[in-house]
């Protein structure tokens, strides 16, 4: 078994992506969104370089046969194909042994990408993918590193903050590095270009963005305050946050909850919580028994589904679960 401590970093594989040294299977393993999506569309495009498809699959959704139809399939062009494969995991017994056949010789015209929220190297069928592809570790970074990647991309957009600056935004944005970024870019956006962006710009254009921000959430959902929770989620929508973003910064609330629980109070890189947040976090827990903790992460996972399987808007996707959530309601 390959030992995950011998495996390259998240950067290094970019870097080789850069130069041209592709793989041809990738597994993709963790849970921030942003990082999983950047890698997925810089190695898809370096691979395509302009031509080809992206065919999508979600093993919870779509039809085995036919991912394993297209992947049997021959192109007398040899047109090359990019296969995004999420949820590896719910693959059934009987196709997982053609994948890892596949796998032991993949075809050149494709490109697959195995996606799992889950770092889960225990698993046997994950273990086995990862020993016969190269392994890509989109967990959320340690804090170091964070800032290290939210410095990377705003370099890339030619963004010039402070560090006084990027440490506020970290404590008012800190969830996820979508968040901090994102919110950099707007106010990069509105300030003339090249100029730094400092404190005192952040508190001026910032709080004029939007009347509140996603920590202030999950600090009324920790405290199970159900008015002042649709009052903010209202608000976040309204100004153009992503559904997705409100998800993911919830059930990491509830996550960091349930591993306090476990007596687990040291976070393995970042939590998707800022120091307000984190200093708060035992009084949220005494707001919920376990059980709750636990219905509340279900309900966010499936919240998270319906964003990519229904047309619901996004109030009648969430508004209902922060409901059941704050008001210990469960079906």
């Amino acid at each position: 078994m390959k030992k995950y401590t011998k495996q390259p970093s998240l950067g290094q594989i970019i870097r080789r992506v850069h130069s041209n040294e592709l793989a041809s299977v990738y597994c993709i393993f963790g849970n921030d969104a942003f990082l999983q999506d950047y890698f997925i569309n810089e190695v898809s495009n370096k691979f395509l370089n302009g031509k080809g498809v992206k065919l999508h699959f979600t093993m919870d959704d779509d039809s085995e046969s036919h991912l394993f139809g297209e992947l049997a399939t021959f192109s007398l062009f040899e047109e090359k194909r990019v296969f995004i494969i999420r949820q590896p995991k719910k693959i059934s017994q009987r196709f997982r042994d053609e994948l890892l056949e596949y796998l032991d010789n993949p075809k050149s015209c494709n490109l697959l990408l195995l996606i799992s929220e889950e770092f889960d190297l225990k698993n046997a069928f994950l273990r086995n993918l990862s020993n016969k592809s190269t392994l890509v570790n989109v967990r959320a970074p340690f804090e170091n590193e964070f800032k290290q990647w939210v410095n990377y991309f705003a370099s890339k957009r030619n963004i010039k903050i402070a560090p006084d600056a990027l440490n506020l935004l970290l404590e008012l944005h800190g969830d996820s590095i979508a968040n901090v970024f994102n919110e950099m870019e707007k106010i990069s956006l509105v300030i003339d270009e090249n100029t730094i962006i400092d404190v005192a710009t952040i508190n001026k254009i910032s709080g004029l963005q939007r009347e509140y921000h996603l920590w202030q959430l999950q600090e009324s959902m920790g405290k199970k305050d159900l008015n002042m929770s649709i009052r903010i989620f209202s608000s976040l929508n309204e100004n153009g946050v992503k559904l997705p973003q409100i998800i993911i910064g919830l059930s990491n609330l509830y996550q960091q909850m349930i591993w306090k629980i476990m007596g687990n109070d040291k976070s393995s890189g970042w939590t998707g919580l800022n120091a307000i947040i984190t200093r708060e976090l035992g009084n949220f827990q005494r707001n919920y028994n376990p059980k709750e903790i636990m219905d509340a992460l279900r309900n966010l996972r499936k919240a998270d589904l319906l964003t990519k399987t229904t047309s619901l808007s996004e109030v009648k996707i969430l508004q209902p679960i922060i409901i059941k959530i704050c008001k210990g309601i469960y079906a």
